[in-house]
């Protein structure tokens, strides 16, 4: 079995970097990773989190005083949702991908989690910046996750056979069952 070119390897690595960049899904995880970022680091007292509400806020302040920098920021915003049902609409609907998805998205935070009691915080900008990437690998896998879902049960709920009525039961048969013309009436 031959192994791989250390090359080609990092490569890989980096076109796979590239592609969760630059995926449709990129604008909604980074605006709902701030959101859950700004709930653990100010809600739940977790500083090491902190990466992203402090990017965003960063962000916000600085489009307080640049107007063309609140522009692209809204521009960013509600750039979301029209990517968002592109990716909805162009996903693989596959029930195993999207397990897969949360299974990764449950490793991943879950040693996150695990690794705040290991490396506990000491106010350090490599531990914040390593808990932040960590973040967003399993908050992408948990998005992805949820869309694979919701593509699911839009599927289900489209492809849903119609219900058939039963026909309805009459004592003396059906109504449209008419007696020829020429028989004559019985009493």
């Amino acid at each position: 079995m031959a192994t791989k070119d250390p090359a080609e390897a990092f490569g890989e690595v980096l076109a796979d970097l590239l592609k969760l960049i630059f995926s449709l899904t990129f604008p909604l995880a980074i605006i709902t990773l701030c959101g859950a970022s700004f709930l653990l680091t100010f809600a739940l007292h977790m500083p090491e989190l902190s990466l992203w509400a402090t990017l965003a806020t960063f962000a916000i302040e600085y489009a307080e005083a640049n107007i063309w920098a609140a522009v692209a920021l809204a521009i960013f915003a509600l750039a979301t949702i029209p990517l968002t049902w592109v990716a909805f609409r162009e996903q693989e609907l596959r029930v195993s991908s999207t397990i897969l998805a949360y299974v990764m998205a449950a490793i991943i935070l879950g040693v996150m989690f695990w690794l705040r009691t290991v490396w506990p915080y000491n106010d350090s900008a490599w531990q914040i910046i390593a808990y932040g990437i960590i973040m967003f690998v399993g908050w992408s896998a948990l998005i992805e996750a949820m869309l694979g879902t919701l593509g699911i049960v839009a599927h289900i709920r489209r492809n849903r056979p119609v219900p058939v009525k039963p026909p309805r039961q009459e004592p003396h048969g059906p109504r449209e069952q008419g007696r020829p013309a020429d028989e004559p009436e019985t009493i």
